[in-house]
Order: structure tokens, then C-alpha cells, then sequence
């Protein structure tokens, strides 16, 4: 019973891990950690601080990928805003070039609209771009997590069947000794016999 339910708080700490809620995550472990001492399963508390460890570079990654989007948002929040003095500047130098040259007033006009919408453009596909690429490593990232998940299940799979093959060699190991006991009761009973 304790040994099931630590299991499972081991499975809910991964499945807190994979949704982001880490602090969940630590406390699922550290139950886990409680219940196996008390059943005294040292050993597998090593695969739960290995657990724990994981979700710790988890999270560091995660952190740091997080700041890494933020960076970008803010530089590109940055970029914008220059982009626009600029181009309010760049409007303002033309206008006042307009104002001078009143027989191309119209032309200008439409080549300064024309140059803020291929810059505003510009500014939609770049921001566009970068939210595509976090998406991207967030799909990546669940790829990776999922890939983890499948090989701790086939290296749990391959203990429980190592432990399932020393129990029947165990076994096997115990019928031939009982057999062997066997033979020599039945040696010493023909030796009393003559």
C-alpha cells in the first residue's frame, strides 16, 4: 500500500514537472521519499533524488529559455519604438522637404506611406518570426520531456524483468538444492536398508 502510493506520488511529481508547476513537483518527490523510508526502499530513493535533480535542470532550462523570450520581446518592443522615432523623424525631414518642393508634395507623400507600411511589415513578420521559433522550442522542449518519460519507462521495465529473472534462478536454484537433498536422503536410506 505505502509502496503503491509512493509510486504514484513519483508519477504526479514528473507529470507537475511537465506542466510547468515545479514547487508541486519537489513536494510530490519529497513524499515519495518519505514513504519509501518507511517501508526502508533505500534504494530507490536514489531514482527519486535522480528525479529531483532532473526537474531541477528542468526548470533551470525552462527559466532561462523564459528569459531568453523576454529578452527578445524587450529588444524587439526596443527595436520598434526606435523604428518609430525614426520613422516619425523620416516623416517629419519629408514633410518639411514637401513643404519646399510643393510640386512633388503628393509623390512624397505616397513614397513616406508607402516606406511606414513595408517597415511596419518588416516589424510584423520579425515579431511573428520570433513567436513562431518559442512555439517551436516549446513543441521541441514537450518532445524532449515525452522522450524522457518513455525511456524511464523501459528502464523501469528492464528492473522489473532483471528482478523478475533473479526470483525465478532464485527459484530454480532452490528446486534443484531441495532435489539434490532428495538424492542424498535417498542414498542413506538405501545404505540403512543394507
Amino acid at each position: 500500500m505505502i509502496k503503491e502510493k509512493g509510486l504514484r506520488l513519483i508519477n504526479e511529481g514528473k507529470q507537475a514537472a511537465i506542466v510547468y508547476d515545479f514547487k508541486k513537483a519537489y513536494e510530490k518527490f519529497q513524499h515519495a521519499t518519505e514513504k519509501f523510508k518507511q517501508i526502508g526502499w533505500v534504494e530507490q530513493i536514489k531514482y527519486i533524488q535522480k528525479e529531483i535533480e532532473n526537474t531541477r535542470l528542468f526548470e533551470q532550462k525552462t527559466k532561462e529559455e523564459d528569459l531568453k523570450i523576454q529578452r527578445i520581446r524587450e529588444d524587439l518592443e526596443i527595436q520598434r519604438r526606435k523604428k518609430e522615432r525614426q520613422v516619425k523623424e523620416e516623416k517629419k525631414k519629408m514633410k518639411e522637404v514637401v513643404g519646399e518642393v510643393s510640386d512633388l508634395s503628393l509623390e512624397v507623400s505616397k513614397l513616406i506611406e508607402i516606406k511606414m507600411q513595408r517597415d511596419e511589415l518588416i516589424a510584423q513578420q520579425k515579431s511573428k518570426q520570433i513567436i513562431s521559433e518559442s512555439k517551436e522550442f516549446r513543441k521541441d522542449m514537450k518532445e524532449f520531456i515525452d522522450l524522457k518519460q518513455e525511456l524511464m519507462k523501459e528502464l523501469s521495465n528492464s528492473k522489473e524483468d532483471a528482478e523478475k529473472r533473479k526470483e525465478e534462478l532464485k527459484i530454480a536454484n532452490d528446486k534443484e538444492k531441495a532435489d539434490d537433498i532428495k538424492k542424498m536422503l535417498k542414498e542413506i536410506s538405501k545404505k540403512e536398508k543394507k
